[in-house]
């Protein structure tokens, strides 16, 4: 799609949709700064196509607080939420010989829940971490003295539903 034209927008906060009738012509918010998001410039963006990819919770967000009231808009939301734990050692960890790469714990998987030591190389583990620049920097410069711990509960029966609080803040209800 580059090659025939398209643009692709990063660090922009989208406040509403512009809306011709019933199309989507563009977007209205601002520019953030990277890392810390402090608002930059106000952004008016139009276009013949306009594709929204701010993640299951932002988009139907958005599109609530353009006014697009669809009963789908923010219904059926599906995931299932997982979390990690990153412990800090004065040992380097060497899972090709000491820790190990992957273990995973089935004790819990009738109530939705698998536990795991999962170790990878740097590159995929770093948009774990928090900070960008020299902070990131200096996290990934200790990542060999680190293990890290996942949960994930099954989304499998689950559903939920996204909604526009009065502010536009997202309110979840998932089961």
């Amino acid at each position: 799609l580059l090659a025939m034209g398209a643009r692709v927008y990063t660090s922009v906060h989208v406040d509403h949709l512009l809306m011709d009738g019933a199309r989507v012509r563009g977007i209205e918010g601002y520019s953030v700064e990277p890392g810390t998001t402090r608002k930059k410039h106000r952004v008016r963006i139009t276009a013949k196509t306009t594709i929204l990819s701010a993640g299951p919770i932002s988009n139907p967000i958005t599109a609530q607080r353009s006014g697009l009231g669809r009963s789908a808009i923010g219904a059926n939301l599906r995931f299932h939420p997982g979390s990690v734990v990153m412990g800090a050692f004065e040992d380097p960890v060497q899972p090709w010989s000491g820790a190990t790469q992957g273990v995973h714990c089935h004790d819990f998987l009738e109530e939705g829940v698998k536990l795991e030591s999962l170790w990878v190389v740097p590159s995929l583990m770093a948009f774990r971490f928090p900070g960008v620049g020299n902070d990131l920097q200096d996290l990934l410069g200790r990542y060999k003295y680190m293990a890290s711990w996942d949960v994930w509960v099954s989304g499998e029966d689950s559903v939920g539903r996204v909604r526009a609080l009065p502010g536009g803040r997202p309110d979840l209800t998932y089961d």
